[in-house]
């Protein structure tokens, strides 16, 4: 993130950046006025995908300007805030978006990743459950909540939402790395938390992710490597050289 933190001690959660899900989203207007909020909203998209948020923020408010009623219009520049730490902001463009849309279960994911980046883990649990009882294949509250039962120590819970956000989308990391924001891990619980990501991609018979989850969980302390010959969930993958190199 911008201000340097060491990525070891950091978490990703998944901000939502779009609004495929909400219930309520008008349709686009067809005359100028919302070609061009829709051109602002493309514009901060692609500013954001980018890795300039401030930027991004200033061509949502420009949207927001010409239509005050666009729930996605403040989520998006909600996120474009939370990726500039500005969290205060940021909950009030995604209550903002809500008032708008109750039922967008989006920015009930991303207020709850406000709250996990506060250090406020049960609400941030509360508001990644309700995202997913409003939608309940939201693979970033799939992903979001999946890695905060783990940093609670709840790992089968934890491991169960994560393997349905794999299912239902094993590249995530690599097609929405805009949308992945570090927080603080809040505690000793990383290098099991990476652990057990590659016990997910390694039950699915992926050796390329299990091998980079298995390296972060190297990194970030990891020892107890026997569990690998030991899981059944490495069995398809175990014979791998690159997976068996950590068996020390």
């Amino acid at each position: 993130m911008a201000n340097g933190k060491p990525r070891a001690e950091l978490l990703a959660v998944c901000l939502v950046l779009s609004s495929c899900a909400s219930r309520t989203a008008p349709a686009a207007r067809p005359d100028a006025a919302g070609r061009e909020f829709g051109s602002y909203l493309e514009h901060g998209l692609s500013l954001l995908n980018h890795d300039d948020p401030a930027s991004a923020v200033d061509a949502f408010g420009k949207a927001i300007a010409l239509d005050p009623t666009s729930a996605r219009a403040h989520n998006l520049r909600g996120a474009s805030l939370f990726r500039l730490e500005k969290y205060d902001a940021a909950e009030e463009d995604f209550r903002n978006a809500l008032t708008l849309n109750p039922y967008y279960a989006e920015a009930y994911n991303n207020i709850g990743s406000v709250y996990f980046a506060r250090g406020r883990l049960d609400t941030a649990m509360d508001m990644f459950r309700y995202a997913l009882s409003l939608s309940p294949d939201s693979v970033p509250a799939l992903y979001s909540l999946g890695t905060l039962l783990l940093l609670r120590g709840k790992a089968d819970e934890g491991s169960a939402y994560l393997s349905r956000g794999v299912e239902l989308d094993p590249a995530f990391f690599e097609t929405h790395k805009m949308s992945l924001v570090d927080v603080p891990s809040y505690g000793s619980s990383l290098p099991e938390i990476h652990f057990t990501y590659a016990r997910i991609y390694a039950a699915k018979g992926d050796v390329d992710k299990t091998v980079v989850f298995l390296e972060k969980a190297d990194k970030a302390g990891f020892r107890d490597w026997k569990r690998i010959g030991q899981d059944k969930a490495f069995e398809a993958v175990r014979g791998d050289p690159r997976v068996r190199q950590f068996l020390r």
